[in-house]
């Protein structure tokens, strides 16, 4: 296992694929990046300006 600190300063590592689901991407929202517009469903979505996010 390698750790942060073991990265060199512009090293590149390839990485897989890897299938990610709904609540897989809000459990993580919820922990670690609680920004509305992660959270909330996209119809209601908005940045910090007011301005909405719909398609």
């Amino acid at each position: 296992m390698r750790y942060y600190d073991d990265i060199l300063s512009g090293e590149v590592i390839t990485l897989g694929p890897r299938q990610i689901t709904k609540e897989a991407s809000l459990r993580f929202c919820n922990e670690f990046d609680r920004l509305p517009v992660h959270l909330e469903k996209p119809e209601r979505a908005t940045v910090s300006s007011g301005a909405s996010l719909k398609p």
